[in-house]
């Protein structure tokens, strides 16, 4: 098992100098979490791809990683995707839903596995 925590604070500190550089303000909202998962490589690569996505996505902005509810959830205020696009990136573990005023939002599932058929 492995906390979840220390795998968001790996991929934060790999992509913060982006985001600075990007003039975005990258924010983590962890609480006290102590949640732990037993396939970090699977979740530590869905949340590289949507962080890294929103940061290519944002000229400017705020960007927040926490986790609730047994998922990672990348906020992103500054930028708003179609409908057909949200259901592209939809899939296995993750939801990508996006509305006008409100940003969009990725949610990485934390229970299960998207490669577990049986759950």
């Amino acid at each position: 098992m492995y906390r979840i925590s220390l795998i968001i604070g790996e991929v934060y500190q790999k992509y913060l100098p982006l985001a600075e550089q990007n003039r975005v303000q990258l924010n983590l909202d962890l609480g006290e979490n102590n949640e732990q998962v037993d396939n970090p490589k699977e979740i530590q690569q869905e949340l590289e791809k949507h962080l890294d996505s929103a940061l290519q996505r944002s000229a400017q902005g705020e960007i927040t990683v926490s986790i609730k509810n047994h998922q990672i959830i990348i906020t992103d205020s500054g930028t708003v995707l179609s409908g057909p696009i949200c259901a592209l990136l939809s899939k296995g573990r993750v939801t990508v839903k996006s509305r006008v005023g409100f940003g969009t939002s990725v949610r990485i599932n934390l229970e299960g596995s998207a490669s577990e058929p049986n759950k």
